[in-house]
């Protein structure tokens, strides 16, 4: 049986659940762009308002994103009146 590990913050004690971030493919790439610079990762966590694991969840699925990033280019535009 495992038991249930308390946390420190305040919002999870009472129930409430975290609101996800969406992190835009621009954003993926300007962080992959920086970790191919040199950058550091709490540098560019600071820099962009990102948490760690989330620099780190976009820089182990780079070539998947690279990969979209080049499909979303090709598409041509809509016509949108």
């Amino acid at each position: 049986m495992m038991s249930i590990k308390k946390t420190d913050c305040p919002l999870l004690q009472k129930g409430m659940k975290r609101t996800r971030k969406t992190v835009t493919l621009e954003t993926k790439m300007l962080v992959i762009r920086k970790m191919e610079a040199g950058k550091k990762c709490a540098n560019v966590c600071s820099s962009l308002s990102l948490a760690p694991a989330t620099v780190s969840t976009i820089t182990a699925n780079t070539e998947k994103i690279k990969q979209l990033a080049q499909k979303t280019a090709k598409l041509p535009a809509s016509n949108v009146s």
